[in-house]
């Protein structure tokens, strides 16, 4: 039972991580176009 407990908590951590990085690039993204808009219009 603890074996299976740790395989799911495995699983469910790399499925954070991934959508932390996917929430990461596009928050990343974001911030990036804004801070190439302000420098075209300066």
């Amino acid at each position: 039972a603890i074996l299976a407990a740790s395989q799911m908590l495995q699983s469910w951590v790399s499925v954070a991580l991934v959508a932390g990085v996917i929430v990461a690039a596009f928050i990343g993204t974001m911030i990036g176009k804004r801070i190439v808009k302000k420098h075209l219009a300066a």
